[in-house]
């Protein structure tokens, strides 16, 4: 999920499964259809799984959902 896909949901799993932060063993690290690396981290519901791509705006997304509760 790209950061301007990140719905309050998203946001929500990513801070109730990383409530002090993530590490470098969090992230899922692959390569994508043009050979590029892509980092990430795993959130899921019962129903899916999301790939949450770890990036700056990543943070301050969650920074912002934070500060809005």
């Amino acid at each position: 999920v790209k950061n301007k896909k990140l719905t309050p949901t998203i946001l929500q799993l990513l801070i109730d499964k990383f409530p002090d932060g993530y590490g470098i063993r969090d992230v899922v690290r692959f390569s994508n259809a043009k050979g590029k690396y892509i980092e990430a981290l795993e959130v899921q519901t019962e129903d899916i799984m999301y790939l949450v791509i770890v990036d700056k705006a990543l943070e301050r997304s969650i920074i912002q959902f934070l500060e809005e509760d």
